[in-house]
Parts: structure tokens; C-alpha cells; sequence
């Protein structure tokens, strides 16, 4: 046991600082590309942050193989460098038991990438994208500057916007005036112009409307010039805003996994190998990193870090030319399956060539007495 918690702490201290280096660098990414709507004023900072949390299972689905991977040769490299490896095969554990060691990690990554790919990455990407698309007009009418008046253009003139302050993070605003003006500021058609003490922006979950509710206020129409204006007093009014929230984007990587199952296009059998093949990865990557990981001491800790650096970009680009190759019809389905036999096999040939392999093993009482 003090083996295996020693072995963990290493292995998992180093696949952890891998693995948040990369979000780090992978979630800065994202925002940066969200951060031009946010200082134009379409989308707000709020938003933004929850849209790059729900982007984190997207991340883990290609960051969670190769930090396990570089965990385990950096882990075992440091190991083989300092000769601890040495030092625990004399006492019998053997290549044979840091296999058991690893594949047991593998399962447990292995089914959490299952949980990802099939189930959590569709559904928060989908969640992502609505919030995105409804943050857009929500962001416009939470951004108003108070006390300025702003000019917004829709479809049927202009609307003069003015609002004296907000309140519970833009939810609510108070003070309104809105003034909307004929689309050639003609004086032979009627303004219209709306003032109230406080109001909300409302979405119908149906529609997908955006309403601007209004409470206690009046509203003034007539034309520029005239006296026969007609005054209406109101306790809450509502205007629709120009802008309907399109649907989620039909996109396959947003589908659900049992539509995948039962659809018959080229491009979502191809998207269901995929899903299905990124976790396959993690255990094949594990038993890649067991021979890599041995260096000699002289040589130090990194010296097979670039060759297995190298296997592993070769493997996911071989999977990405897969998925893109059998969605255009050029490769049948078992080319993903094809291409992790291929790997599995090079893992297994070069463990096959590791010192001890095919030695005789000990029995757990056995290790326990060589090393005391």
C-alpha cells in the first residue's frame, strides 16, 4: 500500500499541474475570443464566465489523455532517472506490476471520458449555445449606459433609449424614456414616445420573444407640430423587442448521443465512432507510456519526452483524419478501430521488449519480504 499511494501521489501530482496548465491556457483562449462582443456591449462579462465554465467539458475530452499520458512519462521517467525503478524491480515488482498500476488509473479515466464524449459534452455545448445566442439581445438592453440617451435602430424606424439607472445587475432598469421616431423623421407621421418608472426585459419560453415590460408610465402618439396627441396612462405595458432567439445551431457535435445512434447520415456515424473512440485512446496511451517512460540515468528525466510527444500527436491526427475521411465517405467505420489496433500493437511490441516482461513474477508475500 505504501508503494501504490506513493506511486499515485507522483503520478497524479504531475497529471494534475499538466492538466491545469492546459485548461488555464485552453479557458484564456476561449475568452479571448469572447471578450470583443463583451466590450462592444453584445454580450455581458456574467455570461461570458458561465459560457467558459460550460466550455470546460469540451477541454477535458482532449486535455484528460495527454495529461495523463505526459503524467506518466514524466512521473516514470523521474523514477527511472533516480533509479527508484531499479531499486523496486530488485525487490520484485516488476514491469508487470506497474502495468496492473497504470491500467487501473486508465479504467478510471477511461470511464469518465466515456461519461464526457457521450453524454456531458453535447448537453453543455448545447446549453452553452442557447445562452449565447439569448445573451446577445440581453446583453445589448444590460449594457444601456444610465443617463445617456442611445440610439437603437430595428426594423420598423429608430428608438431613442434613455435609462436613469439599473438595478440587480441589469435586470431591472428604472427611470425609462423611449422615443421612437418615424424611419425618415417625418414630421407627416406619428412619433411615439414612452416613459415609465421601471422595467424588465421578458423572454416567452414558446416564442422565444423578448418583451419589454414597462410598469407605471404613459405613453404619448401624435404627430410633431399637432396638438392632437392621445395620452395613455399604465400600470404595465409591453413592447415587443425585434429579436427572436434562432434555435441552437443543428450542429453534430451537439447532438444527442442516441440520435447519433439512430441516424444513418455519413457525417453523425462518423461523429458516434468518434465519441466513442477518444476514450479508447486513454488506456492505449497508458500502455504507450510505459516503455517510453524508461531513460537512463545519464541521459535524464525528458530524454524520451519528444518521441512520445510525437506518438501521441501521431495518434490524434490519425483519429481526426479518420473522422473527417469517414464522414466524406473514404474510409469505412473500422478505420478508427483499425487504427487503435495499430497502436495497441506498438505499445504491446515495445513492452515486449522491456527487461523482465515475460520474467517470472512474485507473489504479494513474497514483495513484502524483499522489501523489508
Amino acid at each position: 500500500m505504501i508503494i501504490v499511494r506513493y506511486l499515485t501521489k507522483e503520478i497524479l501530482s504531475t497529471f494534475s499541474a499538466v492538466s491545469g496548465i492546459l485548461l488555464f491556457i485552453g479557458l484564456s483562449n476561449r475568452f479571448a475570443v469572447y471578450l470583443p462582443k463583451i466590450t462592444s456591449g453584445q454580450l455581458s462579462a456574467n455570461l461570458v464566465m458561465k459560457a467558459v465554465v460550460l466550455y470546460i467539458p469540451d477541454l477535458l475530452v482532449f486535455l484528460l489523455p495527454l495529461s495523463l499520458f505526459i503524467g506518466l512519462l514524466l512521473a516514470l521517467g523521474r523514477m527511472h532517472a533516480d533509479s527508484e525503478i531499479t531499486v523496486l524491480s530488485a525487490c520484485g515488482l516488476g514491469i508487470s506490476y506497474f502495468l496492473r498500476f497504470t491500467l487501473s488509473l486508465a479504467t478510471v479515466a477511461t470511464l469518465m471520458m466515456l461519461v464526457l464524449t457521450i453524454w456531458l459534452v453535447p448537453s453543455t455545448g448545447s446549453q452553452r449555445e442557447q445562452m449565447l445566442m439569448t445573451g446577445e439581445v440581453v446583453g445589448v438592453m444590460q449594457n444601456l449606459t444610465p443617463g445617456r440617451f442611445q440610439m437603437i435602430n430595428d426594423d420598423d424606424g429608430r428608438i431613442v433609449f434613455y435609462v436613469e439607472d439599473l438595478a440587480k445587475a441589469g435586470e431591472k432598469m428604472q427611470g425609462i424614456f423611449i422615443a421612437e421616431l418615424s424611419p425618415h423623421l417625418s414630421n407627416k407621421e406619428p412619433w411615439s414616445i414612452v416613459t415609465a418608472e421601471e422595467a424588465r426585459l421578458h423572454r416567452d419560453e414558446n416564442t422565444g420573444e423578448f418583451h419589454l415590460v414597462l410598469n407605471k408610465g404613459q405613453r404619448y402618439t401624435g404627430i410633431p407640430g399637432q396638438g392632437n396627441y392621445r395620452i395613455i396612462q399604465f400600470e404595465e405595458y409591453g413592447r415587443t423587442v425585434d429579436y427572436t432567439v434562432p434555435p441552437v445551431p443543428n450542429l453534430i457535435k451537439l447532438k444527442p448521443t442516441i440520435r447519433l445512434i439512430q441516424a444513418e447520415s455519413l457525417e453523425d456515424k462518423a461523429e458516434l465512432q468518434w465519441r466513442l473512440a477518444l476514450p479508447m485512446t486513454v488506456p492505449i496511451l497508458a500502455l504507450l507510456a510505459l516503455p517510453l517512460s524508461r531513460v537512463n540515468p545519464r541521459q535524464g528525466r525528458y530524454a524520451r519526452f519528444l518521441p512520445g510527444l510525437i506518438s501521441y500527436v501521431a495518434y490524434y491526427m490519425g483519429l481526426v483524419m479518420c473522422k473527417s475521411w469517414t464522414a466524406r465517405g473514404l474510409l469505412p467505420q473500422a478505420s478508427f478501430w483499425l487504427l487503435h489496433a495499430v497502436m495497441l500493437g506498438y505499445a504491446l511490441w515495445l513492452l515486449s521488449r522491456e527487461p523482465g516482461f515475460f520474467a517470472y513474477k512474485k507473489s504479494p508475500g513474497e514483495v513484502n519480504d524483499a522489501i523489508i
